[in-house]
């Protein structure tokens, strides 16, 4: 799936809206999801980097905050902050 993404945003640009859906029969924090389709639960790593993929799941599993189109993040999800992380921070 990660291919098929790379393709896409290779053939428009780096401007194509994905979303992939599906019951991928990972948890939203297991390594097929994080670490090799790179989908996060960190909104604002999201919006810096587009090859990150949001994983809106996150939300049901502690996000402080609901997501509102066109408002700046403030919120988290989990209890740390890793200013470093690639993935999330």
């Amino acid at each position: 799936m990660r291919d098929a993404v790379e393709e896409l945003h290779k053939f428009y640009g780096g401007a194509a809206h994905t979303i992939l859906l599906g019951d991928f029969n990972d948890e939203p924090f297991d390594t097929p999801l994080c670490e090799q389709l790179l989908a996060s639960r960190d909104r604002k790593l999201v919006r810096k980097n587009p090859m990150l993929l949001y994983n809106p799941f996150w939300r049901c599993l502690g996000e402080s905050v609901p997501h509102v189109p066109g408002t700046p993040c403030r919120s988290y999800s989990g209890s740390y902050f890793h200013k470093s992380g690639t993935g999330t921070q």
